[in-house]
């Protein structure tokens, strides 16, 4: 009689992060791009307190529709609002593949606009940085089919 020990499967722990962002004002935003179509090739958003790294066209177009598709309830809102925080640099970095759930809202107590992609979310307080969020992920959208694979 042969007396076999069942080892147990190992443990996998994995981790989920929930993120929130406030923008209001004129966004510093740039649009850079590495490779064309190969191995490594990948668009980079820098939009002051987040790096976005886009490596398939599906996720280019999935964050570029987010923006764009948000126009409507962007309309509420107002021109500007006072801006008091200062930020030094992307406070968060996004390796971006593949389609996440997309949500757009309208929050009227912060009177905020929502984009929601995967876990992270933009709270957008004024149409001053909603147009230049917009006008990035436009020219993404625009520049993705040649830099991209298909995802």
């Amino acid at each position: 009689m042969t007396i076999r020990k069942v080892q147990e499967p190992p443990v996998i722990y994995t981790q989920t992060i929930y993120a929130s962002l406030w923008i209001a004002g004129a966004q510093q935003v740039g649009v850079d791009t590495h490779g064309v179509r190969g191995p490594g090739s990948h668009i980079a958003v820098a939009a002051e307190q987040v790096l976005i790294y886009l490596h398939d066209i599906t996720a280019a177009n999935a964050y570029a529709n987010a923006w764009i598709d948000a126009a409507l309830i962007a309309n509420q809102l107002p021109a500007t609002v006072a801006v008091t925080e200062q930020h030094t640099g992307p406070a968060l970095m996004v390796r971006a593949h593949g389609h996440d759930e997309i949500r757009h809202g309208w929050d009227p107590t912060l009177q905020a606009l929502l984009i929601r992609i995967g876990n992270f979310t933009w709270r957008v307080r004024d149409r001053a940085a909603y147009d230049t969020m917009r006008a990035a992920w436009l020219q993404v959208r625009e520049i993705a089919p040649i830099i991209l694979r298909r995802g």
